[in-house]
């Protein structure tokens, strides 16, 4: 994956996109945290806004 997003501010505008998406219908689940954290670790990307799991999946 990092091939398609090798450029650093990418790879954490496409993080934080996904961290928008999370929370915009509501608070984020631990399934959503999960797959957030996966991805910004696929990418190398350490993003200091987080997903914070209320409970559900």
């Amino acid at each position: 994956m990092t091939e398609h997003f090798a450029d650093p501010a990418t790879a954490r505008q496409l993080i934080r996109g996904m961290i928008v998406m999370s929370l915009a219908v509501g608070p984020a689940s631990a399934a959503q945290t999960a797959l957030v954290t996966r991805f910004a670790r696929a990418l190398g990307v350490e993003e200091p806004a987080s997903l914070q799991p209320t409970g559900g999946t």
